[in-house]
C-alpha cells in the first residue's frame, strides 16, 4: 500500500506492481512481458479481468494460456529454491 496525499493508504492492483521497476528486476524480461501479457494487459489475454469480472467460460480454465500461466507461476515459486540447493 502507498500513502495518496490525504494520507490515506491505497491498495495498488497488479498492473502497477508489474509496471513498478522492483518488478522488473526481480522478475527476468521474458517471465515479466508473459505475466503482463496474460494478466494485465488488455492487448494481450487479460485473464486476471475475465476472471474476476466472471467474464471467464468454466471450459477456459483449461486453455492452452490458463495452463501456460499455472506453469509460469509454478517456475517463478520454484526457481529460487532450485538455485538456493544448487549454491550449496
Amino acid at each position: 500500500m502507498k500513502p495518496n496525499r490525504d494520507r490515506y493508504h491505497e491498495e495498488r492492483d497488479l498492473g502497477q506492481l508489474l509496471d513498478m521497476p522492483e518488478s522488473r528486476e526481480l522478475l527476468s524480461d521474458p517471465i515479466h512481458l508473459a505475466l503482463t501479457a496474460l494478466l494485465t494487459s488488455r492487448f494481450g489475454h487479460n485473464l486476471r479481468n475475465d476472471l474476476a469480472h466472471g467474464l471467464i467460460e468454466p471450459h477456459h480454465c483449461y486453455s492452452t494460456v490458463s495452463l501456460f500461466l499455472w506453469a509460469l507461476i509454478v517456475m517463478i515459486c520454484v526457481h529460487p529454491m532450485q538455485e538456493a540447493e544448487q549454491a550449496e
